[in-house]
């Protein structure tokens, strides 16, 4: 039943990236899809280079919950997974989007994806993650597991995003913290 919802969200995203009418115009569609139809065509996604993927990651932390959202998309547009999970004992928004891009990176693992483009829009987390920087704070440790599993791939980047361009795992993130269960399709 949770699927379905993520296929929409991510068919009427496609059909917007490419410019093509949208199924549903006539049945008002509320919600993440519609906000996805309202995305400003100046902020649109960007396909990544052949043989890349895209990996958008974002968080959301509200009541005392946290949860991530990870899209996976090839260079047609194409989702190859998309996954809403909750998160226990994480409420600061910075470390819960770090949560999010390591998340995303084990599920690529585990689906044996490996060139990535890693897309957030939390602009602190990518300057952390682009910076050469040691410490030992909570954050600077999720940074430094990040960017070791990172070392697993070929090829990684890190961009940072405008927010409404990470619509798709920011409306997984935000559907996933009402969620017990994991979502995957």
């Amino acid at each position: 039943m949770s699927v379905v919802p993520s296929w929409s969200i991510w068919k009427e995203r496609n059909q917007r990236v490419h410019g093509h009418k949208f199924s549903h115009q006539s049945e008002g569609i509320s919600g993440p899809v519609g906000v996805v139809r309202r995305v400003d065509s100046s902020h649109s996604w960007c396909p990544p280079l052949a043989g890349l993927y895209t990996l958008n990651c974002d968080a959301s932390v509200k009541d005392d919950k946290a949860a991530v959202g990870v899209v996976l998309s090839n260079e047609r547009g194409e989702v190859m997974f998309c996954v809403g999970k909750q998160i226990g004992g994480c409420l600061e928004v910075e470390l819960a989007e770090g949560q999010a891009v390591l998340f995303g990176l084990w599920c690529a693992i585990d689906c044996g994806f490996s060139s990535i483009v890693i897309e957030s829009d939390c602009s602190t987390l990518i300057q952390k993650l682009t910076s050469i920087v040691h410490g030992s704070s909570p954050m600077q440790l999720l940074v430094d597991d990040i960017n070791h599993l990172s070392e697993s791939f070929p090829f990684v980047s890190f961009e940072h995003i405008n927010r409404k361009v990470n619509l798709v795992a920011h409306s997984l993130a935000k559907w996933a913290s009402s969620w017990k269960m994991l979502l995957f399709c």
